[in-house]
């Protein structure tokens, strides 16, 4: 979600392809397809072109981070992060801590995009100290660097740090867990972002 999201809002020409999804089992036909691209086995990844040797195998990249620092390398002028300095640098952080944290949150919470879980959200609201203390974090930190950048979106601008934590609000909807009204309101401003509509 977070590269396309990405590829869509800033315009960049791709073409996706999607891979059926039959199981995580290594015989599965998904595991098999997968591994054709991906070493590591990971999904979603990104096709592209190694400009440093044009003969060479194409350049495969299957982390989240590193897709979206290699769109921000390929396409400066699109301004991916913040062109302020001290503004990206909080990004980045943010990204990172997303990237290596909130295992309570996304283990608790697994992602369906189609589903409406109010009920199991109470009850992990209520039973779950770490979803709890995963959520106050987020809040925090959006608080904070939306104090500094003054929004509407996290870094003024929409950009990857937005697409980022789009799957986090994405759960808090499924989950219906409470967050606060500023939250609220920033969750507000990404759900009606075009390309947040589309994916």
């Amino acid at each position: 979600m977070r590269p396309w999201l990405v590829l869509h809002a800033f315009g960049i020409k791709f073409t996706e392809k999607p891979i059926p999804f039959d199981g995580c089992s290594q015989s599965s036909q998904f595991k098999q397809s997968v591994a054709k691209y991906s070493p590591a086995g990971r999904v979603p990844f990104l096709q592209g072109s190694n400009n440093a040797s044009p003969q060479a195998d194409p350049l495969i990249i299957w982390e989240t981070l590193a897709t979206i620092e290699y769109l921000a390398e390929q396409n400066p002028q699109l301004e991916n992060w913040p062109r302020d300095v001290g503004l990206r640098a909080k990004a980045r952080r943010l990204c990172a801590e997303m990237y290596s944290g909130f295992f309570a949150l996304r283990r608790q919470c697994p992602m369906n995009i189609k589903a409406y879980l109010p009920q199991i959200g109470r009850l992990l609201w209520r039973d779950k100290f770490l979803v709890r203390k995963d959520i106050h974090r987020i809040e925090t930190a959006w608080r904070n660097i939306l104090k500094l950048s003054k929004g509407p979106f996290l870094a003024l601008e929409f950009n990857a740090l937005d697409a980022f934590y789009a799957s986090v609000i994405t759960l808090i909807q499924t989950y219906k867990l409470p967050v606060s009204e500023n939250t609220v309101q920033y969750m507000q401003h990404i759900r009606q972002h075009p390309s947040v509509k589309m994916a």
